[in-house]
């Protein structure tokens, strides 16, 4: 397609289910929202544009907290009662206290930290600008294992007994939580970006490429390819149902029976990620500065 990778795409753009489901809302954030988690009662960003990370009342659906950091947050996570807030530019890990909306630690984590997950008691962090994964003590803020691991890493996974990141040179790697060591990996993708869980498969979205892969986790093998076109980024899972970010069209598309797509609904400039939660999806915008709260079908 000669399209650039979502990475290059989003630096050159620098500029708990309820009963039932609330109307369309579109919320102004932070500049260029990438990544969204939800934990503490809240729907979290991370604006990568002016170092912040916004903290949505799913309630009200206002910004009831900015929280700085600084430099370029990136990626998100919710464990151990705790925000975790990857940085591209500040080689480090936040960690905030959803009581008192303030970073109570940081922690030196490689290069690009922007691939953060919780799971397995840890968090894990995939570094996009060195060949690594790091596991993090949530209670000592610290790293007790690091792993070599080949490629510049988007996204992370920790499920069930297993560890899953995705590399921007076209992989998902399969790792032993325990030894950090890789147990299978499989190839062939054309920038791969987001990895979840949904209906008993791992799903994988590729950037540059036009497929979704559907993955036998057992196996470590795909079972399936769904044509969605390029651009195809954040990805989250309600229902059995999935919902992804295409950033090029402004818009998410829904798949609830694979490999039939939908055509789910508008989104601000530039959708980069998708959460399912509070009984909505949630979409961070990286064009328009807004996360958009779509009701569920």
């Amino acid at each position: 397609m000669g399209r650039a990778s979502l990475l290059a795409c989003l630096l050159i753009v620098a500029g708990t289910a309820t009963a039932a489901a609330p109307p369309r809302r579109t919320i102004a954030v932070g500049a260029s929202p990438m990544s969204l988690v939800a934990g503490g009662g809240s729907v979290w960003s991370a604006n990568r544009s002016d170092g912040t990370v916004s903290r949505i009342d799913p309630g009200s659906n206002r910004v009831v907290a900015t929280i700085r950091v600084g430099g370029q947050p990136w990626g998100l996570a919710y464990g151990s009662g705790s925000i975790w807030v990857g940085n591209y530019e500040t080689q480090t890990v936040a960690k905030i206290d959803p009581g008192s909306n303030a970073v109570v630690a940081r922690i030196r984590a490689g290069r690009q930290p922007i691939a953060l997950a919780y799971g397995l008691g840890s968090v894990w962090i995939a570094d996009y600008g060195a060949p690594q994964l790091l596991r993090v003590d949530p209670r000592r803020s610290r790293i007790v294992q690091a792993t070599r691991l080949p490629g510049a890493h988007l996204d992370v996974l920790a499920d069930g007994a297993a560890v899953w990141v995705v590399s921007e040179e076209g992989y998902l790697t399969r790792l032993d939580p325990r030894t950090g060591r890789p147990t299978a990996r499989i190839g062939g993708g054309s920038d791969p970006t987001f990895v979840t869980r949904c209906r008993g498969s791992l799903w994988v979205t590729n950037f540059k490429g036009e497929t979704l892969w559907q993955v036998d986790s057992r196996s470590a093998k795909i079972e399936r390819r769904i044509p969605i076109g390029s651009g195809a980024a954040g990805i989250a899972c309600t229902g059995g149902e999935l919902w992804i970010a295409k950033y090029y069209d402004n818009r998410v598309v829904r798949i609830a029976r694979p490999p039939k797509v939908a055509a789910g609904a508008a989104t601000g400039a530039g959708p980069t990620d998708v959460l399912a939660s509070f009984g909505s999806i949630w979409v961070a915008s990286s064009g328009a500065g807004t996360v958009e709260r779509l009701p569920l079908p």
